[in-house]
């Protein structure tokens, strides 16, 4: 029985798939036929011991830090990285009681400011970034019940308006919407409202539209893209538009957990199936002045040529590997060629080449390692699109990968 399994091994191998065992054991697969146009490859991985849990990982604007977050241990972590190797050394780091169940830190456009929610301590904290040693420093909290009659239930995501007026905030079912103002010359957070719809149960994705004018969430249990329009006087929210899953060609958005989008905002790309549940497949959507319109749906099993098997060569040739489960976050590179998800529960990442004229995905490479990658939550890119860099919750470490170009 085991013979005749590794004889259908290697002939499915032939066939289909080339697979090439990295360092550590992970796996990194591509469909045979032409050289993908670049891979992911292992480089380091970075420890902070206050790091109990990461879950958000994100590269400043000028490329020199990166700023983790862990909802465990309720802290943040500063590395300074090295522009060349993408290899971190620790610089800061911040842990205060409100940031228990800290699951997002995220930096402004420009990088002058970054925010954090935290679910524990029902918290949003506000922080200026020092441009020169990338060190952050407290100026603000919002609390639930303060400073205004600000209800926060359980805030888990958050990210900047393009503009940098205003912070919105994933709150279990509602969208909490922060402006920035000066306080003696001091940005703080003022809290406007929460905007509340029935299509944002469980919220668990956000993405601000480059244009200012529309924000789009990931709605988990309704397995929804919800389409949210900005006032430009009030700064208050609408919703325009919903796409479901099964629902207007619409596939793969059962259990809808990450969103993000384009430069120009003409393509949002979606993942689901962080929590076992789901579709664990990147859906593809073009976007028009408030049309969304759905154009693709990749489960990373498959690609638009066949079925791709995977096996596991340090353990048992008959248990195929299951290579892509638990959709978490889902990334675009800065220059809009390469498009990066991860899924939690496999420990694996999923590398897409983009088409800039369509908008369209083709897989071309599984990074699958339980050592690198276990329980990888949250990925970003280095603005100079070399490095990748994902938050291990279950190694309490953030991974770096160099992104190597076909000669």
């Amino acid at each position: 029985m085991r013979a005749g399994m590794a004889n259908l091994f290697w002939t499915q191998l032939s066939r289909l798939v080339i697979l090439q065992v990295i360092a550590t054991g992970g796996l990194v697969s591509a469909q045979d036929r032409a050289a993908p146009p670049f891979q992911l490859e292992y480089v380091d991985s970075a420890v902070d011991g206050e790091l109990d849990a990461p879950t958000s990982v994100v590269v400043s604007p000028d490329g020199r830090f990166v700023y983790a977050s862990a909802y465990k241990s309720g802290s943040h972590a500063v590395f300074a990285r090295d522009q060349k190797t993408g290899t971190l050394k620790v610089v800061q780091t911040v842990k205060k009681e409100h940031l228990g169940g800290s699951t997002a830190l995220r930096l402004s456009r420009d990088g002058n400011l970054a925010a954090a929610a935290s679910f524990r301590g029902r918290a949003v904290s506000l922080y200026r970034r020092d441009p020169d040693s990338g060190l952050l420093t407290n100026i603000d909290i919002a609390r639930s019940g303060k400073p205004f009659d600000i209800r926060l239930q359980y805030p888990i995501d958050l990210t900047f308006s393009h503009d940098g007026r205003y912070v919105d905030v994933l709150d279990s079912s509602n969208v909490a919407v922060f402006e920035i103002v000066s306080d003696d010359g001091s940005p703080a957070l003022k809290f406007m409202e929460s905007f509340s719809d029935p299509a944002l149960l469980s919220c668990r994705g956000i993405y601000h539209h480059p244009s200012g004018r529309y924000v789009f969430v990931a709605s988990n249990r309704r397995n929804s893209l919800v389409v949210l329009e900005r006032d430009d006087d009030s700064g208050k929210l609408t919703r325009v538009a919903v796409i479901e899953d099964e629902s207007d060609g619409a596939t793969g958005l059962e259990s809808v957990f990450g969103v993000t989008g384009t430069a120009d905002g003409d393509m949002i790309y979606t993942v689901s199936g962080q929590h076992g549940k789901g579709d664990d497949s990147v859906s593809v959507f073009s976007f028009d002045d408030g049309t969304i319109k759905a154009a693709q749906c990749i489960v990373p099993f498959d690609d638009e040529l066949g079925r791709i098997t995977y096996f596991n060569l340090n353990h048992d040739a008959e248990k195929p590997v299951e290579v892509f489960r638990g959709g978490n976050e889902i990334v675009v590179s800065p220059d809009g060629s390469m498009v990066v998800a991860c899924a939690t529960l496999s420990a694996s990442l999923a590398v897409f080449s983009r088409d800039q004229q369509t908008g369209r995905l083709t897989m071309i490479q599984i990074v699958l390692s339980k050592e690198q990658l276990s329980g990888v939550s949250g990925i970003g890119f280095s603005p100079d699109n070399r490095h990748v860099y994902s938050a291990n919750e279950f190694r309490d470490t953030i991974s770096v990968f160099q992104i190597k170009k076909s000669e």
